[in-house]
This record gives C-alpha cells, sequence and structure tokens, in this order.
C-alpha cells in the first residue's frame, strides 16, 4: 500500500499527523511524495516494522510559484 502525502503537486498540509494514524491499521506501507514538494521525514518513521519506503512521484515541470 502507498500512502500518498500531496495532492496534485503539493504537499498536503498535517502528513505526519495523517502518517501517524496509518501505522496504527499495522499493514505494509510506503509513503508517496511528490518531486519538489516539502518532506520532513517524521520522527521514528524508521524505526516502524511496516514502513518498507518511499515512492517518488515525478512532475513533469517544477510546480510555478503564484
Amino acid at each position: 500500500m502507498v500512502i500518498q502525502t500531496y495532492q496534485g503537486s503539493t504537499t498536503i498540509p498535517n502528513y505526519a499527523a495523517y502518517l501517524k494514524k496509518v501505522s496504527v491499521l499495522k499493514l505494509p506501507y510506503k509513503i508517496g511524495i511528490v518531486q519538489h514538494g516539502q518532506w520532513h521525514r517524521p520522527p521514528k518513521l524508521e524505526n516502524d516494522t511496516n514502513f518498507k519506503g518511499y515512492v517518488v512521484f515525478l512532475l513533469r515541470s517544477k510546480p510555478q510559484n503564484n
């Protein structure tokens, strides 16, 4: 299972709180992050035995800042 932490080309707010809830499911998972997104690894993630790594979703071009 891949847990998506972004919508479109932007990292979703409060993704760390969302990931805490997902880890309770006790299922193996990977985290989907978006290229050029703002990502900070949540504490203790590497110690979660169900965490199996990352999937990076690539963008055709860097998003424009409005």
